[in-house]
């Protein structure tokens, strides 16, 4: 009891916030009742528009820089110079930029109050506007849990990696992630993935969307000499489609039109032609579901053979796949590579499963191997 107070402490010191950017932001628009503008009108500003949307606020006016303006805009844009007459409004920065943020920001931000003296200043630069965060209160609410993943943890560098991630769900600051990373030029991790390959020939990845990390796999694997098929499930028609496109000089990227899941059968799926396809529960309004076949992954070893690797990135799907993979680790012990970031408790209940495994025993490692820096794209490596 006394180590498990020490090492939940050990946690908890590196826990540096407790509010959420965002949500602080989004509650003083509201109390305020002021015009909302936008500085900026690109995609990043289309991003913050949409999801402001969720909180029933509405924008009154775009800002762009002179140089840009034309003048046959929307009525709702206007030039930076025309922004006194805005004054007593609230202008959200809408620009995303990490490298060199703080200047950056500096830049823009003396540029409004040349003009607009008195205007009040948001900034929601590269926040997780459209993410359902992990809280302060969640993380002492299943304090225990936490820890207990943080314990499985099998080097500094990945209770880094929590640690910041905690701190960036906690406070909306997706600058605070990614930042041990940023050499990385693949989406997962593969040395550590691949770092004792054994004699299996078989690599699945569960949601292979365009084809573009099978791709980039099928690279490494050639470059590290590892003679390696790669089974690319994908059930969007469109993707499938794209994907097939791509890899037609790549024979060893088999592409399947199926999804996964804990066992065989037929499931719906909101089919959007895009990375967010994703198994539901119930037909989604207004979207374009679609029924599909899926398989567990005992079944597909069963029918493709041995099992070297499995990634996983399926949109909040992964625990219950898992659920269909005990035959399959129990006859192969392949390594893993599983999202844990599509749901609040993804960082208890996926370890949780490789802990709780009574004849296997693997390594746990996270690593944010995105190789673009500041993504919640967050892996939890079983080896």
């Amino acid at each position: 009891m006394i180590i498990m107070e020490k090492l939940s402490s050990e946690l908890l010191k590196n826990i540096n916030y407790s509010t959420n950017l965002i949500y602080e932001n989004i509650s003083r628009i509201i109390k305020s009742n002021k015009s909302i503008g936008v500085y900026g009108n690109g995609v990043y500003a289309k991003y913050i528009v949409n999801n402001l949307k969720k909180w029933s606020i509405d924008v009154d006016y775009y800002v762009v820089d002179d140089e840009y303006y034309n003048e046959s805009a929307d009525s709702n844009v206007i030039k930076l110079s025309s922004l006194g007459k805005y004054s007593d409004s609230i202008l959200i920065i809408g620009f995303e930029t990490l490298i060199g943020k703080e200047a950056f920001l500096r830049n823009k931000t003396a540029k409004v109050l040349f003009y607009a003296p008195g205007i009040e200043i948001l900034d929601f630069e590269h926040c997780y506007i459209n993410y359902d965060f992990i809280s302060y209160k969640y993380i002492l609410d299943n304090i225990d849990a936490f820890q207990q993943t943080y314990n499985a943890l099998s080097d500094v560098l990945s209770r880094r990696v929590m640690v910041e991630y905690l701190n960036t769900c906690i406070s909306g600051r997706s600058e605070l992630l990614g930042l041990l990373n940023q050499d990385c030029v693949h989406d997962y991790d593969y040395d550590l993935l691949f770092s004792n390959p054994g004699n299996n020939k078989l690599v699945l990845e569960c949601g292979a969307f365009d084809g573009k990390t099978a791709i980039e796999l099928d690279d490494y694997l050639a470059s590290a000499d590892l003679n390696m098929t790669i089974l690319a499930l994908e059930p969007d028609s469109h993707n499938f489609n794209t994907m097939c496109d791509k890899i037609t000089k790549k024979p060893k990227i088999k592409p399947l039109p199926f999804g996964v899941a804990s066992k065989d059968g037929v499931l719906l799926f909101d089919q959007q032609g895009d990375s967010g396809s994703t198994i539901v529960q119930n037909a989604v309004s207004g979207k374009n579901t679609i029924q599909i076949p899926v398989k567990s992954i005992d079944s597909i070893m069963e029918e493709y053979g041995s099992v070297n690797s499995v990634l996983m990135d399926i949109e909040g799907s992964e625990l219950d796949v898992l659920n269909g993979a005990l035959n399959t680790i129990e006859k192969n012990m392949p390594r893993f590579a599983v999202r844990v970031y599509h749901k609040k408790d993804d960082l208890i209940t996926i370890p949780q499963y490789f802990i709780d495994l009574k004849s296997k025993k693997y390594n746990l490692y996270l690593r944010n191997s995105q190789n673009t820096r500041g993504h919640l794209d967050l892996t939890l490596y079983a080896i």
